[in-house]
């Protein structure tokens, strides 16, 4: 089965640790590359001293620049020996731009560079997570992952959560590489809440409880040949899985959006946007089933 991977790059930094990560990949996996620009124009009322002739002769020149500026790209990945192409996708809004081209080619992950801290909320990568039907790899500026990641899968033991399971499976069969698997109990919380089933006899060891909630759920999917470790941790889920995920030397986190229209900013959204602002590794987020990577 051919596996596609869209590697989405702008004109920062940021493409460098996209580009590591998406070679590294599509190496992996096998996969074909296309090596692509999103270029957003200025709002219409800029155009409106331009004649039509004009306008669309700044459009041609504005996508063979781009075209031009993503030749390295291409030649980097064919010298790895990976088949690269390239596209340049321009428009006046990112959604419809990146649903129409998915909907005419077959895409399997994309990957792309992520700004950390405050500014991820603002950027284009953000809207990517929330838009793209497929699974997004935020690949953070930090991140130079080179070598076969260690992998971390949040549980929240919901439906969303076997979805990660699967594609977490997936990738560590590629990668050669063991999963860590972690559930975050929150304190705060009334027990019961976020899928979580508790027994009568909870208060005495809750942790322990859950432990072994934790290893029946993944034991499902997974087999004892493929699990790192399982955690169990009492506090805020995005705290925790920082934490976890400052502990390794590199790593990769595996977590679903919960919904099908992007994020949930009421209850997923929360955890998904802090982890994926202060991530010092990459992030691939899961939607909807029927998606491979």
């Amino acid at each position: 089965m051919e596996i596609n991977h869209l590697l989405v790059l702008d004109s920062d930094d940021g493409s460098r640790p996209a580009l590591e990560t998406g070679w590294f990949l599509a190496r992996q996996f096998d996969a074909r590359v296309t090596v692509a620009r999103l270029i957003l124009e200025h709002p219409i009322d800029d155009h409106t001293q331009l004649s039509f002739a004009d306008y669309q002769l700044q459009r041609r020149q504005m996508e063979t620049a781009a075209r031009q500026a993503l030749e390295p790209a291409v030649g980097e990945g064919r010298d790895l020996g990976i088949y690269v192409e390239s596209e340049v996708l321009l428009g006046d809004s990112l959604e419809p731009l990146l649903v129409d081209y998915l909907e005419r080619h077959e895409v399997d992950l994309i990957v792309a560079g992520c700004r950390r801290g405050t500014d991820f909320a603002a950027g284009w990568e953000a809207d990517v997570v929330e838009c793209s039907p497929v699974p997004v790899l935020l690949a953070p500026q930090a991140c130079r992952e080179t070598d076969p990641p260690r992998i971390i899968v949040p549980v929240d033991f919901s439906m969303y959560a076997h979805l990660a399971l699967d594609y977490a499976l997936c990738m560590a069969d590629r990668c050669a590489t063991r999963l860590t698997f972690l559930h975050v109990i929150e304190p705060e919380l009334p027990f019961g809440t976020g899928g979580t089933f508790l027994p009568d006899a909870a208060e005495g060891d809750l942790e322990g409880l859950i432990h072994a909630q934790l290893r029946e759920f993944v034991s499902d999917v997974v087999g004892e040949e493929h699990i790192e470790a399982l955690i169990v941790r009492k506090g805020r889920p995005d705290r925790e899985i920082l934490d976890v995920v400052r502990s390794l030397e590199r790593g990769l986190v595996i977590m679903p959006s919960h919904g099908a229209g992007g994020l949930d900013f009421v209850r997923l959204g929360r955890t998904a946007d802090a982890v994926m602002r202060h991530s010092p590794v990459p992030i691939l987020t899961l939607k909807s089933l029927g998606w491979g990577i």
